[in-house]
């Protein structure tokens, strides 16, 4: 898809939208608001071993840094033994540190690695990204109806920690312009976003709960998310590695690689992510199965996780088959030498499949050798 595809799809558009929901359809049960949480656990200091926190971050002191700046006092800290993320506080748009593609708050905007000494590694190089239903994102900082990002679960049970953006449902202005009407939608459904962090886990999931507020099911077929990210990130698909024609398609893993940190995007159900456009460095991906909602019901969805990794490619799979559980493939080890001899420190490898499916990418070290895990 490209821009001038999305102005002509905007001349397409017409007035008649999505329109009101009909209001005989409307369930008869009564919501409750949305449960939200406060401030969280104190994440000045790292977690013990095993354990995952989620609070706010209280001083400047305690903001971790990375190649890209952008959390704040006030955001929320989430971090155990391997990862740290931070999500974004509530707020006016164009007040925030990470203002770009998507101005709203309750974003990701860090995603690192812990070291040795149980501290953010400051490798960060995260950009931005959205997640929602259709082009329907939440903005946590709207007047018009009462938004929050709260922690609703801190992690100092022992288990998960929790922490839910709630807000109005707006469009995402940069794709609204061009093709807003096209995912218009007069289902009426609401949604929250939770962002979980198990206690050991090497990725931040994400799930939205969804009510369906009419007396007959819903399907919900435009599941999206994007990601927005520079800085020498170069993207990669699990299937087709660095080469962007293979990218449409479904597959295991969307991601962005780089030398010291990469990330990647699996459906937290295992089911795949299926290509939507890569349009101006904005990868935007959806869901690949349908969701059928029943009717007066709230359901929860895993939508995606977020995987980080330190390295490369090769690095971004292993963590990919951790996260899911796949068994790791034999270790191999190889040496790149030139014509007559001598190692070739540096080189890039990339390895196929006998089909010519792409199977990983690995930089040789100084002695030329370099190690991949494949069958």
């Amino acid at each position: 898809l490209t821009m001038a595809a999305i102005l002509l799809g905007a001349t397409a558009c017409s007035d008649g939208g999505g329109g009101e929901q009909d209001s005989s359809h409307q369930c008869e049960n009564e919501w409750d608001a949305w449960a939200t949480g406060g401030a969280g656990a104190s994440v000045a200091d790292p977690p013990p071993a095993g354990e995952a926190r989620a609070g706010t971050i209280a001083s400047a002191a305690d903001v971790p840094h990375g190649v890209k700046d952008q959390a704040a006092v006030g955001d929320i800290m989430m971090r155990n033994g391997k990862v740290v993320f931070v999500i974004e506080q509530a707020g006016d748009p164009g007040t925030y540190s990470s203002d770009g593609f998507q101005p709203f708050g309750g974003g990701i905007v860090y995603a690192d690695l812990v070291g040795a000494d149980g501290e953010p590694m400051g490798v960060s190089d995260f950009g931005e990204s959205f997640h929602g239903i259709a082009l329907r994102l939440l903005d946590p900082g709207s007047t018009s109806e009462p938004g929050s990002v709260t922690v609703l679960a801190d992690g100092s049970d022992g288990g998960d920690a929790v922490v839910r953006v709630v807000g109005e449902m707006k469009n995402m202005p940069l794709l609204d312009v061009g093709v807003g009407c096209f995912f218009e939608s007069s289902d009426g459904t609401e949604y929250v976003m939770d962002y979980v962090l198990g206690p050991e886990a090497e990725f931040l999931e994400i799930r939205f709960q969804i009510r369906n507020p009419i007396d007959s099911y819903v399907y919900l077929s435009l599941i999206v998310m994007g990601a927005i990210q520079g800085d020498g990130l170069a993207l990669f698909s699990g299937d087709g590695g660095f080469d962007q024609d293979a990218m449409n398609g479904t597959h295991d893993m969307f991601g962005h690689v780089g030398a010291d940190v990469s990330y990647g995007w699996i459906d937290a159900e295992g089911e795949g992510l299926s290509y939507a456009l890569v349009e101006s460095g904005i990868l935007v991906v959806q869901k690949g199965r349908s969701v059928q909602l029943e009717a007066c019901t709230e359901t929860e969805l895993r939508v995606v996780r977020l995987v980080v990794a330190g390295g490369g490619a090769e690095e971004l799979l292993a963590a990919a088959r951790r996260s899911t559980g796949v068994a790791e493939p034999p270790e191999v080890t190889f040496e790149v030498t030139e014509a007559g001899g001598g190692a070739v420190a540096g080189a890039r490898v990339h390895v196929t499949a006998g089909d010519g499916s792409y199977v990983t990418s690995i930089i040789a070290g100084p002695d030329g050798e370099w190690t991949a895990w494949i069958e």
